[in-house]
């Protein structure tokens, strides 16, 4: 599916710049975390 990759790419874009991809009120995390990981080949 066409969104499922658009929004895995948004997340990982996220990711690379640091900001948080996550909403504590939506999670219940204590705070707004980057989540996942960067693994270069």
């Amino acid at each position: 599916d066409a969104r499922e990759a658009v929004a895995f790419a948004i997340l990982g874009a996220y990711r690379l710049r640091g900001l948080p991809n996550t909403l504590p009120s939506a999670t219940g995390a204590s705070r707004a975390v980057s989540g996942g990981a960067i693994h270069q080949p």
